[in-house]
């Protein structure tokens, strides 16, 4: 699970480096970037707080 929740540096460039870091130790791409945001979610369960207005609706509905 890629996190930025590291005492050192900025979240965005560390970021960045921790995801280039998984890709050469042999995930993909693809792989590397659900370390960052889909595996989370499934450890520690949706976010509580504020969200988007539009957040979670249906995107079939939107686009018609």
């Amino acid at each position: 699970m890629a996190g930025t929740d590291g005492p050192l540096g900025q979240a965005g460039p560390a970021l960045h480096d921790e995801l280039a870091l998984l890709v050469k130790a042999g995930l993909s791409p693809k792989q590397a970037l659900q370390a960052a945001t889909r595996n989370p979610r499934r450890i520690h369960g949706p976010v509580e707080g504020p969200r988007h207005p539009r957040a979670g609706q249906d995107r079939r509905r939107r686009r018609s």
